[in-house]
């Protein structure tokens, strides 16, 4: 009888143990303040290389109702997965917006793209990605490239949600994803002559 409880109470700890193993852990990115680091590849990066490299069982998290920017390309390693998700509750989507990576006195383009998947995942959930910062419309000019690159055979693209853009240098002219709905781009919206 003794051997069979303590066989229960080891299976019991064995059970617990690994359920803590695979447990996610969330990382709360910060909405640009204005500082570099606060850009969303720089706090990856950080993070990343904190971490040892990028772990499946990170999820990156952004706070409704907040604006992101990116100033260059994140690629995700063959194999692994950036996941992305928008806080639970209620609010508006957060927007990742692609920033100039230039210097100078006129740093007008935006990386050629948010992430290259190189055989890897990418999840984003409640999320929205724009190619240019839309608040001031003139800078669609600067686009250059798409959103999201898969560059390697067993990429894949989970629940995104994504901005496009009408320019000549837009890859996504006609594919018109979900409109994120935020009542701050209703000028832009306007401008641009599209609605939801």
């Amino acid at each position: 009888m003794r051997n069979k409880i303590l066989g229960i109470v080891a299976i019991m700890m064995f059970l617990f143990v690994m359920s803590l193993y695979g447990q996610d852990v969330v990382v709360k990115l910060l909405p640009y303040d204005g500082t570099a680091a606060t850009f969303v590849n720089a706090q990856i990066v950080a993070d990343t290389t904190a971490a040892g490299g990028l772990s499946t069982n990170r999820i990156y998290e952004f706070q409704r109702d907040q604006y992101y920017l990116s100033n260059a390309i994140f690629t995700v390693p063959n194999g692994r997965a950036l996941r992305l998700r928008a806080e639970a509750g209620s609010g508006k989507k957060p927007v990742i917006f692609l920033w100039e990576s230039g210097t100078g006195s006129n740093p007008t383009r935006p990386p050629g793209n948010f992430v290259v998947l190189n055989g890897s995942n990418l999840e984003m959930k409640n999320i929205c990605v724009a190619g240019f910062y839309e608040p001031e419309p003139d800078r669609v000019d600067g686009v250059q490239g798409g959103l999201i690159n898969t560059t390697a055979v067993g990429s894949s693209i989970y629940q995104w949600t994504t901005r496009s853009h009408r320019s000549k240098h837009s890859q996504s002219e006609d594919n018109q994803f979900d409109f994120c709905q935020h009542g701050r781009f209703d000028d832009f919206q306007s401008w641009r002559g599209q609605r939801n």
